[in-house]
């Protein structure tokens, strides 16, 4: 299978919130170094994952002078009136747009996962 299929495939066979929880995994979230992302970028997809993990913002105020905490706060709390699911939604459709071969990353760790569980059940049938 091509390398565009198997990213295909990986991402018809998800479904939420089981896509937004293998995404979030390969995208390194919520500090999503493996991604070069600006500063609005970067923001937008931690406050959508804590949206969609945590709910609404709980966090206390930071600040102004912490301006990366206050920067994350402001973030949060200005989707806190956003359900879950559509946090997952929209979280998955921003690193799709700042990662375009996420769906390929996907594809290889479904693979790896898929083999790391076929390797454990023959060692313990064997």
């Amino acid at each position: 299978m091509t390398s565009t299929g198997l990213a295909g495939a990986a991402m018809a066979s998800l479904a939420y919130p089981e896509r937004f929880t293998v995404v979030s995994e390969v995208a390194g979230a919520p500090l999503h170094e493996g991604i070069k992302a600006g500063n609005d970028g970067a923001l937008l997809m931690y406050s959508l994952y804590m949206q969609a993990t945590h709910g609404k913002c709980n966090m206390d105020q930071p600040s102004m002078w912490n301006v990366t905490e206050y920067a994350k706060w402001r973030c949060w709390s200005a989707i806190s009136h956003m359900g879950k699911m559509e946090a997952m939604r929209r979280y998955v459709k921003t690193v799709e747009e700042e990662k375009p071969d996420i769906w390929h990353e996907v594809a290889l760790s479904l693979q790896a996962k898929k083999r790391e569980k076929s390797g454990s059940q023959d060692s313990v049938e064997g």
